[in-house]
């Protein structure tokens, strides 16, 4: 995960509340291990796996101090108490381990903004640290919050949760949302994740819209390079599933061959890739110049449970 996320106190510019309101900033950069970094930079467009880049989203969350902001009886404004301030700073110096513990129980104890503002740190905190269970517990009460600079991240990271937990249909729903709330860069990049989330169901003129506005909004040139270049694969293949074990994988390929064979396509393989420290197999069939090529081929066959996909994806 990405090491750079920042805290601060005070307050933001365009939503000035008082000088004691807590903000939350988190920049917006989309983060990677050094391995998927290295796998972004070398992307082409026949290469065999790209594994997308995990979103820190950005947003300014005020807690306090506004008109339009309720408040909680027994908390001064701007201010969720020592635990509140602790997990902050813990945050900042990215020891999300205590941040998480303080800010968890911080959101046992107070309601409203503060325990927004506490499940908040928790949730980004368990992000961080790879702890997928905790970030959807206190992130999804905060993906319907009337405050977009909470909504808007909540929603782009639940879709991030989703999308590595092959819940595709959910992630979507999530991106979908986020896209509505975020803006400058970190829209850019909920676009590209609900793109490229889209590119996995084989919904490719919807993925090809998301990925022009991923473009549109990125002022970034590295960025924008990778996504013009996942937006224009021309490496398709057939899948027929993705499995925890060899094994399975190797049964369903040759419950396909018959089918296959009578239907004039290409023999099933196992691709074999590593995400987040999990293996899969992907059992594919045949390799496509385009998009066309591939529905042409999926065509012959009368079932339904076929999506097309870059090769190796």
């Amino acid at each position: 995960m990405g090491q750079s996320t920042v805290l601060t106190r005070g307050s933001p510019t365009g939503d000035v509340c008082d000088k004691t309101s807590w903000s939350v900033t988190i920049p917006s950069i989309v983060h990677a291990t050094q391995a998927e970094a290295a796998k972004l930079m070398r992307m082409t467009r026949h290469s065999a796996l790209m594994v997308s880049r995990m979103m820190l989203v950005a947003a300014t969350m005020i807690v306090a101090g506004c008109d339009t902001t309720p408040k909680t009886s027994g908390a001064s404004a701007g201010a969720v108490g020592s635990s509140g301030g602790d997990a902050m700073a813990a945050y900042q110096s990215h020891q999300y381990q205590r941040a998480y513990t303080l800010a968890s129980t911080q959101a046992t104890r107070t309601s409203g903004v503060q325990r927004d503002q506490a499940n908040f740190i928790a949730g980004m905190s368990a992000y961080q640290l790879g702890r997928e269970n905790p970030t959807v517990t206190h992130l999804s009460p905060l993906a319907s919050s009337a405050n977009t600079h909470i909504a808007g991240p909540a929603n782009a990271t639940l879709g991030l949760v989703y999308a590595r937990r092959a819940q595709y249909d959910r992630a979507i729903n999530y991106f979908r949302t986020a896209v509505r709330k975020l803006h400058g860069e970190d829209l850019a990049q909920a676009y590209y994740h609900l793109g490229s989330t889209e590119q996995k169901l084989g919904r490719w003129a919807s993925a090809r819209s998301h990925m022009s506005l991923a473009i549109s909004n990125s002022n970034d040139s590295t960025f924008r390079r990778a996504v013009r270049e996942r937006m224009n694969a021309d490496a398709f293949t057939l899948q027929f599933g993705a499995y925890s074990t060899q094994s399975n994988a190797a049964a369903r390929a040759r419950a396909l061959s018959s089918e296959l064979r009578r239907a004039g396509l290409a023999t099933p393989s196992i691709v074999t890739v590593t995400a987040n420290g999990k293996t899969l197999y992907l059992v594919q069939s045949g390799e496509y110049g385009s998009y066309d090529a591939a529905l042409s081929a999926r065509r012959r066959l009368s079932r339904t449970d076929v999506i097309i996909t870059r090769r190796g994806d």
